[in-house]
């Protein structure tokens, strides 16, 4: 069992995941969280899934919700892998239609399936690591997930970004 502070490390680290993943998804990076106001561009949804396929994209949006499946099962231990996954899901369909709302990138439907595609994989491989490293697998993530955060932080005062 987890000590209360390497679970409070993990409510900490998911919730600064939420917000990398509003500013990647929503704000598209921008520094600038006001810049999305001023930059309306035409609404666009796409209801046919992989009709526009780009391989990046598609990797990259498996990739970022892998963390929403890992910190899912991890912040609900009680929870079900599916719970989490609809979870995922759900916040998908959100930043789609904010996406939609606001007028700032495309709402596509293939970024909803590959979302809960990477927190399905993220469900996953917590069980894996789970299996592997047993009451360790917490602290294990947060090392990680830390390292990542130090990594990210380094490359934005690098490009003079933060």
């Amino acid at each position: 069992m987890p000590s209360k502070k390497t679970h409070l490390i993990s409510n900490i680290l998911f919730c600064l995941y939420l917000v990398f993943l509003t500013w990647i998804i929503i704000f598209k990076l921008d520094l600038d969280v006001f810049s999305f106001i001023k930059n309306h561009s035409a609404r666009n949804i796409n209801l046919l899934p992989y009709a526009y396929m780009n391989k990046l994209e598609v990797f990259l949006n498996i990739l970022v919700f892998i963390p929403f499946g890992i910190y899912g099962k991890i912040i609900s231990d009680n929870s079900s892998g599916l719970s989490v996954i609809s979870y995922a899901f759900s916040l998908s369909f959100f930043y789609e239609a904010a996406q939609y709302i606001f007028g700032v990138g495309y709402s596509d439907i293939t970024d909803l399936i590959d979302n809960t595609l990477g927190a399905i994989i993220g469900v996953l491989l917590f069980k894996i690591l789970n299996l592997t490293f047993k009451e360790h697998t917490q602290t294990l993530v947060n090392f990680f997930a830390l390292a990542v955060v130090f990594a990210f932080l380094y490359v934005l005062h690098s490009y003079h970004l933060l």
